[in-house]
Parts: structure tokens; C-alpha cells; sequence
């Protein structure tokens, strides 16, 4: 028989447990702050409706030096979504770090879009991976396709947003027509923002995968488009989001790649960009390249940047379609970025890009050199390779 003072303890220490495990209802578009302490596995359940896709990002914001279940301090957030019925419908893990305790270390995942096949309520749990780390963490649930609490703007549109919490997400939205140009810009203003840029077309697909803070595609469809604009991880300050979406023409491709999802993106002294695939540097300039697959078809492939320099107004022949090389020209090709493998194995297109910059050398005025990403598995549509558009760089 209990004693009321025993009671009592157990009645405080059931209702100190409850909220571990305990259901937490979470909106489409909505932030959630959160802790994952020893061997609590928080819950969050969202009401959903078939036939929808879902996001959702979960951030590590703080590290707080866990020690649970045994000597090792890793904290890494582990989600899983189940449906009304109770099965799976995704899980993801934030990138794997052994943290040294209380330290840096954090990280982000993104789960989606993935497709709703029930309509009710669906389960969100989350836990550490191993469960010996613990820590704070954000979680974002957004729909791709039927977004909620977001900011509709207009091309021309520049819009100044404050990421005051760690882990936030905003969502915009706007409208094209398929041929549309959309072009998206996300500057940091104050802070340590890190930009990321996601962009989702009308039915709820990726058409852009996070980039750092660049979006440069031609609009599939018609409809309404879902820009998510964040920092990489758990930073704060502000930021600005620049928007255009161009009617017309798409812009003319002076050196055709393969044509698939392998991009290019150069920039002189400033921002880069798919185009224009044609630009003037000087010595001393800064030329930044990028080398993506925005909608993740040759991520984590392996790759090679190509390069040949040639006299401005003379390029390269191409010896096959896709290649804008010339090995009988006066310099031959060679190798800018070596994607081969080494001692640590084969290196690929990680998530987000490739980015590589250079210092202009003096003594190449006349002269211009073409660029060229390749990446080298048997996904590409001829079965060998796939490459970007060339672009060329003149020395003036």
C-alpha cells in the first residue's frame, strides 16, 4: 500500500515524463522549438490529406553535451513520419557528426516532398539516433504544393525577411507560365546567413534543389511555384530575396552540354549563374564556378571540370555532341577540377554543389578558355556521360 508521500513522488515524477513522448499538434507551415533530452523521443502529429506532399526540415540549434546510455557525446536527430494508418512513410537523419560534448557540430535535414496517401493524422517522432546525444532542435512541416502561412510575391519583388530563430523557414510564393524564366536571389544582410534556396513546382515536385542561395530554371508548367528560403544550418541575422520571372525566349545556349541535369554556373566579381554562359575577366578578378544537379539526378556522381583554352573568337570544335572540345586545337583540353579517384576514394557532386573560385593570372588578354562540368556514370541518357553547357570566360 502506498503512503500519500509516496504517491505523491510518483504522481510528480509521471507528470515530469509525460511530455517526453508525449503529442504535440503542428500546422503546415509552422515552426516547432523543441528539446530531445535522454531518452525522450517527442512526437508531433499533423493533419494531412491524400494525394498532398509534404517537407520537412529538422534542425540541431544547440548541443547540449549528451552523455546518455554511455560515454558518447553525438548528437544527431533521427525522424520518422507514419501515416493515420501507422506506416512509414519517410525518415531521415541529420548528418552523422561525433560532436565534442556541449561544442559545435550542428546540422539540418530535409525529408521530401513525399506523397500523403491517407487523409488524417500523421506522426512525426524524434529522436537521437544513437540515444546517447541530447540537444534543442526546430522542426518545419510545409506543403509543396498546398503551402500554408507563406508570403505570396511578384516578379521585380525584393523582399527583406529577419531569420531571428534558428532553424527558421519562410516560404514564398508566386506564379509562371511554362517558358518562364525564374530566377531567384537570396542575399545575406546582417548575421552569419548562409543562404539555401529550395524551389517546388506547382505539383508539388522539386524543381530545384537547396543551392546556396541561387535559383536559375525554366518554368515546366503552369501554375503556382513554392520558393523555401532559409540558412544552412542554425544561423541567424537577415537576409533579401530577389525575384524575376522572365516571359519569352529562354536564353540561347552558345555551347550545348547533354541537356540534362548537370548545370554550370559562372560568375565574374559577382553572383553566379547559368547565364549569360559568356563573360569578360581581367587579372586580379575573382571567377566563381559552380558545379550542381538541381533536381539530384547526379548527386553524389562522379565528375570532372573540363577546361581548353583557345584565341577569343576561335572556339573549340566539338569532337561529340555534348563536348566542347577540340584536341587538334593549338592548346589542348585539360583537367581544371580533378573528380578522379584517389586514396580516399572517388569524389562526387555533393548536396547543394560544387563550388570552385580562381584569382585571374595576368598574361591571357586575347585569349578565352572554355568550361565544361562532367559527370561520368551510366545514368545519362547515352549511357556514359552527361555534361553542362560550355561557358566561356574572355581576357580582356
Amino acid at each position: 500500500m502506498k503512503t500519500p508521500l509516496v504517491a505523491a513522488v510518483l504522481a510528480s515524477l509521471v507528470l515530469q515524463a509525460a511530455p517526453a513522448d508525449a503529442q504535440t499538434a503542428i500546422a503546415i507551415g509552422e515552426l516547432r522549438l523543441g528539446n530531445l533530452n535522454c531518452n525522450q523521443s517527442p512526437q508531433y502529429t499533423f493533419a494531412g490529406t491524400a494525394g498532398q506532399w509534404i517537407v520537412i526540415h529538422v534542425t540541431e540549434t544547440a548541443d547540449f553535451g549528451g552523455n546518455c546510455n554511455g560515454a558518447c557525446c553525438c548528437y544527431d536527430v533521427d525522424l520518422l513520419v507514419t501515416s493515420p494508418s501507422g506506416a512509414a512513410l519517410g525518415s531521415v537523419v541529420t548528418p552523422t557528426t561525433n560532436n565534442v560534448c556541449g561544442s559545435s557540430g550542428l546540422n539540418r535535414a530535409v525529408l521530401g516532398p513525399f506523397l500523403l496517401n491517407e487523409t488524417g493524422d500523421h506522426l512525426i517522432r524524434l529522436k537521437d539516433k544513437t540515444n546517447k546525444g541530447q540537444g534543442s532542435f526546430a522542426l518545419f512541416l510545409q506543403s509543396s504544393d498546398l503551402p500554408q502561412g507563406n508570403l505570396a510575391v511578384a516578379s521585380g519583388s525584393a523582399t527583406l525577411l529577419p531569420l531571428a530563430t534558428s532553424g527558421a523557414v519562410e516560404t514564398l510564393t508566386f506564379s509562371a507560365v511554362q517558358g518562364d524564366r525564374i530566377l531567384g536571389l537570396m542575399s545575406p544582410l546582417t548575421g552569419s546567413v548562409d543562404p539555401r534556396l529550395a524551389l517546388y513546382q506547382p505539383d508539388g515536385l522539386a524543381l530545384a534543389l537547396p543551392s546556396s542561395g541561387l535559383v536559375d530554371v525554366i518554368a515546366p508548367a503552369d501554375g503556382n511555384y513554392t520558393l523555401l528560403a532559409y540558412s544552412a544550418v542554425a544561423e541567424q541575422g537577415s537576409y533579401q530575396v530577389d525575384l524575376d520571372v522572365d516571359s519569352g525566349t529562354p536564353p540561347q545556349v552558345l555551347y550545348p552540354g547533354t541537356g540534362e541535369d548537370l548545370t554550370l554556373s559562372m560568375g565574374v566579381n559577382s553572383t553566379v549563374g547559368q547565364f549569360p554562359d559568356q563573360q569578360s575577366a581581367t587579372a586580379g578578378d575573382l571567377l566563381t564556378l559552380e558545379l550542381d544537379s538541381p533536381q539530384g539526378a547526379f548527386l553524389q556522381a562522379p565528375y570532372v571540370m573540363v577546361a581548353q583554352f583557345f584565341p577569343t573568337g576561335s572556339p573549340p570544335i566539338g569532337f561529340a555532341p555534348g563536348l566542347q572540345f577540340d584536341f587538334a586545337g593549338p592548346s589542348p583540353p585539360f583537367i581544371l577540377i580533378d573528380g578522379l579517384p584517389g586514396p580516399l576514394g572517388t569524389p562526387v557532386i555533393p548536396f547543394g554543389g560544387l563550388t570552385q573560385a580562381y584569382v585571374i593570372p595576368p598574361g591571357l588578354a586575347g585569349n578565352s578558355v572554355m568550361l565544361q562540368g562532367i559527370s561520368l556514370s551510366s545514368a545519362p541518357a547515352n549511357g556514359g556521360f552527361a555534361s553542362t553547357h560550355g561557358h566561356e570566360v574572355r581576357f580582356l
